[in-house]
């Protein structure tokens, strides 16, 4: 929240994205009051027809994709989670996530990353010539990869 000199009221700061993708907008009360209307009513329309029971279990995305989750001891400002796996030949992919990730911001953020190595992201060849796909950004770029042009 910030109250500029000029302003009768203060403004809230609204930041929303990815680590790679960030946006952000300067809401007035009843801009964010208006915003807070329109999620709740989202909100309460997903809970009416989630069906969580159709979706698998964190736990079985994992063992179907091979995936194997490190916990980052780093405290870098900004890390958001990052994935990195060898997809083309269905090797196993790690997803490292911020040390304090738990619960269902853990899911959340593990099935983010795991969609995105596997759907979207282009291909990076390694010096030692594996094909890999990467989502996020690590806390510190492996050696490797700094000043690498991707394939």
């Amino acid at each position: 929240m910030e109250h500029l000199p000029h302003a009768r009221l203060p403004q809230i700061g609204l930041g929303i994205g990815s680590s790679e993708k960030r946006h952000y907008a300067a809401l007035a009360f009843e801009e964010a009051d208006q915003l807070r209307c329109t999620l709740n009513e989202f909100i309460a329309q997903g809970r009416e027809y989630a069906q969580p029971d159709a979706v698998a279990s964190l736990q079985e995305l994992m063992d179907y994709c091979g995936v194997r989750i490190v916990k980052s001891e780093r405290g870098a400002k900004g890390f958001c989670g990052h994935a990195v796996g060898d997809t083309r030949h269905g090797g196993p992919v790690w997803v490292t996530v911020p040390k304090d990730t738990t619960g269902p911001r853990l899911e959340e953020l593990v099935t983010h990353l795991l969609t995105e190595v596997h759907e979207t992201q282009r291909e990076l060849t390694t010096p030692g010539g594996a094909e890999i796909r990467q989502a996020g950004a690590p806390p510190e770029p492996p050696s490797w990869l700094v000043g690498e042009a991707a394939a």
